[in-house]
């Protein structure tokens, strides 16, 4: 099937502006002290010394964002501790379990990534229908 290229570019034009917001959600889930609030982080943020918001790359294909990457490294072990913060960490010593903070879903789920989509291709008078979307059970708070 040939997609118009009319068609063609207003998706290109709306993955863009998809990618966009959650590149800003996905840093202020991380800077916000209270996102987390519902696991028991309330004035705790995640950015700490900032490394992990500092460490965030996004990886292209041609112009197009594709993939989301953070790995912050600590300078006091070398420790890359990204999976320790998203799926938690026992500490002091393994008498605390910090929970995880899943930073990527939860800013996935703040913007709803695939149902904005959807609705600004029918903004655009296009019809378009979300099957199935199951990024709404991800990083739900």
């Amino acid at each position: 099937m040939k997609i118009p290229k009319k068609l063609q570019k207003k998706i290109k034009d709306i993955y863009a502006d998809v990618v966009a917001k959650y590149d800003m959600e996905s840093d202020r889930v991380i800077e916000d002290p209270n996102e987390f609030a519902n696991l028991g982080f309330v004035d705790w943020d995640i950015v700490l010394t900032g490394r992990l918001l500092d460490s965030k790359i996004i990886e292209t294909q041609g112009s197009f964002a594709t993939k989301f990457s953070w790995d912050p490294v600590s300078p006091e072990n070398n420790y890359h501790y990204a999976s320790a913060v998203f799926w938690g960490f026992n500490a002091w010593g393994g008498t605390k379990f910090i929970p995880g903070r899943p930073w990527s879903e939860r800013a996935a789920h703040n913007i709803d990534c695939v149902s904005y989509f959807a609705k600004e291709l029918n903004k655009a008078g296009y019809n378009a229908k979300v099957i199935r979307d199951d990024t709404r059970t991800i990083g739900k708070p």
